[in-house]
C-alpha cells in the first residue's frame, strides 16, 4: 500500500508521470512473457517504480546491461537506485535524450520497452523517438510500448518498423494495450 501512495503521489506532484499505479503484476507477467531469455542490452523508457525493471532483469544474461531511463527523480532516487545489479545503469532524463546521447548502442541492442505517456509528445517528438529506437536496435530487436496512448505512434511503427503486433491487458490501472514492432533490417 505504501509504494501505491508514492506512485499515486510522484502522479499529482510532477504533471510528467503518465500513470497513477504502477504496472500491475498481469501487465507485467503478459509483457515478459513475450521477452526471450538472455539478452544482451535492453533498454527500459519510463522505468518508473522499477516494476517492470525487476522482471527485466531476469530476460537479461549474466553479462548484459539494462539501461532504466527515468525522468522523475524522486523514482530515481527512491526506487531505482534501490535495485542492486551491477548490470543496471540509470539515466534521470528525458528518453529522446537518452537515446540521442547514446549512439554507442547503434544497431546493438536486443529489446527497447517503454511506458513513456506519449500523449505529452508532440506529433514530431513521437516520430523523432520511433527512429531513434530503431536505430538503436539490432536486426531482429523488439520494441514493446505498453500504455493507453500507443495509437499516438501507430502510424510512425508501420512507417519506420513496417510491422505492428498488438494485444490488450485489461487487468491493469488502467487497461493498457501491448504494442510490439521488430527491427527487420536497417531501413524496417
Amino acid at each position: 500500500m505504501k509504494n501505491k501512495i508514492k506512485f499515486l503521489k510522484n502522479f499529482f506532484e510532477d504533471g510528467k508521470v503518465g500513470a497513477i499505479s504502477a504496472s500491475s503484476k498481469f501487465l507485467v507477467d503478459r509483457v515478459t512473457d513475450k521477452i526471450q531469455p538472455n539478452l544482451n542490452i535492453i533498454i527500459e523508457l519510463g522505468s518508473g517504480s522499477g516494476v517492470m525493471s525487476k522482471e527485466l532483469l531476469k530476460k537479461l544474461n549474466k553479462n548484459g546491461i539494462l539501461y532504466l531511463v527515468e525522468n522523475n527523480e524522486n523514482f530515481v532516487k527512491e526506487e531505482l537506485e534501490a535495485i542492486k545489479d551491477s548490470r543496471v545503469v540509470i539515466f534521470n532524463g528525458k528518453a529522446e535524450k537518452f537515446l540521442e546521447e547514446n549512439a554507442s548502442t547503434n544497431n546493438s541492442v536486443d529489446l527497447i520497452i517503454s511506458s513513456i505517456p506519449l500523449s505529452f509528445f508532440t506529433p514530431a517528438e513521437r516520430k523523432n523517438l520511433v527512429k531513434l529506437v530503431h536505430t538503436r536496435l539490432k536486426v531482429g530487436g523488439e520494441f514493446i510500448i505498453f500504455h493507453q496512448y500507443w495509437n499516438l505512434v501507430k502510424k510512425n511503427l508501420i512507417e519506420i518498423f513496417g510491422n505492428v503486433n498488438v494485444s490488450y491487458e485489461v487487468r491493469n490501472i488502467l487497461p493498457c494495450y501491448i504494442v510490439t514492432s521488430v527491427k527487420k533490417n536497417e531501413r524496417n
